[in-house]
């Protein structure tokens, strides 16, 4: 899951179209799948990832340019219809160029289930329908700048990315035999107040200004209990790691898979955190 985000109109700024200039690489990490391109737009390079840690959670957007945008304010869109939606951008540097980092969950871009509550996984016909449609990613920046990144079609880079993500789970302490048809996934007994209790800002972090964008597994027993804790994507922030490892470890936090029957199987739990301060 990420923080929630709110729907918003396009800039009325410059119109930039940024076109690919390689192929899609597929990057198979050892806790994460990601695909990644550049474009360029008369001349200016623009390199853009998107990068998930789990079948089910966000994907992670990366993004740096050599034009800049302006603030960390930004609004996005998959595809040329609906609604913008606006999420802060974590700042980064990345390929010697600035940029930024956000997360999308996959129940947003469904346009189903708000934050608050479980994510889901999308069925592979929900992603082939929806990435179908859709063949450019546009941002508005807080320069009012409305950057259209043409992907192409989508699909074909997805599948890849969720077959990625199955090769992933294979090398996971899970039952996968259960796993190929769960009737219920593992999430946090509580979902709303723990999910709460994680977005409640690391005090040192808070000192410092430090911002990040944070994935990470728990191990969930038959038991419900959360047994082991790993962060999934590398952050020069250390400390988020114990803030958020211990609180989401503990016996009888989680409501346990299920198997086809209904039987509790060992599975796992996985989100992405965002903190992020003011514009």
């Amino acid at each position: 899951m990420s923080l929630s985000a709110n729907p918003a109109h396009a800039g009325d700024g410059d119109v930039i179209n940024f076109e690919p200039s390689v192929a899609w690489a597929l990057d198979y990490s050892k806790d994460s799948c990601a695909l990644t391109r550049a474009y360029t737009a008369k001349g200016e390079k623009l390199y853009m990832q998107m990068r998930q840690y789990s079948p089910s959670g966000s994907i992670n957007v990366l993004f740096s340019a050599g034009r800049r945008t302006g603030g960390k304010a930004l609004k996005f869109r998959f595809g040329d219809e609906g609604d913008y939606i606006s999420d802060p951008i974590v700042p980064i540097t990345w390929a010697h160029l600035p940029g930024g980092m956000f997360a999308v969950r996959q129940s947003e871009l469904l346009g189903v289930s708000p934050s608050d509550v479980p994510d889901r996984q999308w069925s592979d016909e929900e992603r082939d329908a929806l990435f179908s449609g859709i063949e450019t990613i546009s941002m508005v920046t807080a320069r009012n700048e409305t950057w259209n990144i043409h992907t192409g079609n989508l699909v074909e880079p997805f599948r890849a990315l969720s077959k990625c993500m199955t090769e992933l789970t294979s090398h996971w302490d899970i039952d996968h035999a259960a796993h190929e048809n769960l009737s219920r996934k593992a999430d946090p007994r509580d979902f709303r107040n723990f999910i709460l209790n994680l977005q409640t800002y690391p005090r040192y972090e808070l000192v410092d200004g430090q911002e990040a964008i944070i994935a990470f597994r728990v191990d969930v027993d038959a038991q419900g209990n959360g047994t082991a804790c790993h962060i999934q994507n590398e952050t020069d922030t250390q400390r988020f790691k114990p803030f958020i490892c211990k609180r989401v470890l503990g016996d009888g936090l989680y409501l346990p898979a299920l198997d086809s029957g209904g039987n509790p199987v060992k599975s796992y739990w996985a989100a992405v955190i965002s903190y992020k301060l003011g514009n």
